[in-house]
């Protein structure tokens, strides 16, 4: 998995260094950015080829300073840059879902994120042969709320082990 890379847009340095933590002992390469324009920089360079990294995969949080998530999802967009994004917020208000359903987003968890949901969920995304998950809206219970998404039932997740984080 080492020829995977991940881009981390999190304003808070504890959940950014979980969420870097937990995808580097999972073998992926991992780059970080503390807010959304920073993120949105090194997009720019990997897709230019400018990069040190290509990126393969965003996660972002959408509460951030400089630059929302949703705002850099936008620029990512409007760049022309394609690749899959993960949201991973404590948001989760019905008009920000809407905005992030209306983008093409399909993964948001909603923090507190269970570690073993959200490594199923990059492993599915890479084509891990032994993962196959729908995508949907996460919540920290377990249980998992489609009615903001379209297409796609219900999955629930058992607890964890890995417990929660973020």
């Amino acid at each position: 998995m080492k020829d995977k890379h991940i881009l981390i847009a999190e304003d808070d340095p504890i959940s950014r260094l979980i969420l870097s933590s937990l995808l580097e002992e999972e073998g992926y390469g991992v780059t970080t950015a503390p807010d959304g324009r920073k993120a949105m920089n090194l997009m720019l360079k990997s897709a230019g080829g400018n990069g040190n990294h290509r990126v393969d995969l965003l996660v972002t949080d959408i509460d951030m300073p400089d630059l929302n998530g949703v705002g850099l999802i936008r620029g990512i967009l409007r760049a022309c840059i394609s690749l899959p994004i993960i949201v991973v917020t404590g948001n989760n208000d019905e008009k920000t879902l809407a905005e992030l359903n209306s983008l093409g987003i399909r993964d948001v968890f909603i923090k507190p994120v269970r570690g073993e949901v959200l490594i199923g969920r990059v492993r599915s995304i890479f084509g891990h042969p032994s993962f196959c998950m729908e995508s949907s809206l996460h919540f920290p219970d377990g249980k998992v709320r489609s009615s903001a998404f379209s297409e796609g039932g219900p999955h629930i997740f058992p607890r964890s082990k890995w417990g929660f984080f973020c």
